[in-house]
């Protein structure tokens, strides 16, 4: 009995410690600091094959500073175009912003598409994930946020939606995050399908003073709508 306990035991904390491997990017190493000079970045993996790009970094073709783009194979998935987008081309360390948008022609296995932007300063906020475009197969979103401002590091869920089926889609999803200094955001595509997949992926976090003025400003109609 003694025996048949302790191999349970044993299955269980072998069980919980791949739940917590697999919640992060399948990276060889972990990154845990951006590169210097760099602020964001892009993974794309399929079948074991993967490709990591930072802002200015080697294989990224956009010049632009808060802009970074990959174009090549990754896997069987011949054909991948992905973007990222931050601050200081949209949004800023205070009122974050990161965008992924990505046109990919399907093998076999998932397509793993990771964008990440850091050292964002913000109290408790609101967020807002707006995804749109057209899945061979199914496309499924996720955005993270860590504290620790590691590059693509899925530390705690913002939002998940329920995937999305083969076929045009669209939607625009709350979430919330607590009160935090320097830390990191990522958005996660999870991609099936042969054929050619599509998609743009916009995660926003207000800033808390528009946040006020917005809260003001539905008071104020309130109070004339009373008045009337």
């Amino acid at each position: 009995m003694k025996r048949f306990l302790t191999f349970a035991a044993a299955l269980t904390a072998i069980s919980l410690f791949a739940v917590t491997v697999y919640a992060y990017p399948l990276i060889p190493a972990q990154p845990t600091v951006f590169p210097a000079g760099s602020t964001m970045g892009l993974y794309l993996s399929n079948g074991g094959v993967y490709s990591l790009v930072y802002d200015n970094g080697a294989g990224d073709l956009n010049p632009t500073v808060g802009a970074v783009t990959f174009s090549g194979a990754v896997g069987t998935w011949s054909v991948n175009v992905s973007t990222a987008i931050s601050y200081p081309v949209q949004g800023s360390v205070t009122s974050p912003f990161l965008d992924l948008n990505s046109v990919n022609v399907g093998g076999t296995g998932t397509l793993e598409i990771l964008a990440t932007a850091g050292f964002f300063n913000t109290p408790s906020a609101g967020a807002t994930l707006t995804i749109g475009g057209t899945a061979a197969e199914s496309a499924d979103f996720a955005a993270w946020y860590c504290i620790a401002n590691w590059p693509f590091h899925q530390d705690s869920i913002i939002i998940n939606p329920s995937a999305f089926g083969a076929g045009a889609f669209s939607g625009t999803f709350p979430g919330s995050l607590s009160g935090m200094s320097n830390y990191s955001l990522t958005i996660q595509a999870l991609l099936n399908g042969t054929g050619v997949t599509s998609f743009d992926a916009e995660l926003k976090v207000p800033e808390p003073s528009i946040l006020l003025l917005l809260g003001a400003g539905l008071l104020g109609l309130a109070a004339i709508r009373r008045k009337k």
